[in-house]
């Protein structure tokens, strides 16, 4: 089986920090560590970058779920190391 992920963000600075080994902050340790795992376990990864707001449907469509996410009530939280409402700050 060929296990290929190409992971998509429209976030240079991400990109930029993952590949900087001086930055240690909670999410690119976490993002590299997940790498590292998926690498371990035979995964090739291939980290691409997407201009936002360029009517590129896959991006659309992750910032949509992401807002609906974001402000669903409902679902438990996965991920607390940045704040919710920092989070819906940067997707208003």
């Amino acid at each position: 089986m060929d296990k290929r992920a190409t992971i998509f963000t429209d976030s240079q600075i991400t990109l930029d920090r993952l590949q900087n080994n001086n930055i240690h902050s909670h999410f690119v340790k976490e993002t590299r560590r997940k790498l590292t795992e998926m690498k371990t376990g035979g995964w090739k990864t291939t980290l691409g970058w997407v201009k936002a707001h360029a009517v590129n449907w896959g991006n659309e469509l992750a910032d949509k779920l992401a807002k609906k996410a974001a402000f669903n009530k409902t679902l438990r939280k996965s991920y607390s190391k940045i704040p919710k409402s920092v989070t819906i700050k940067e997707i208003e």
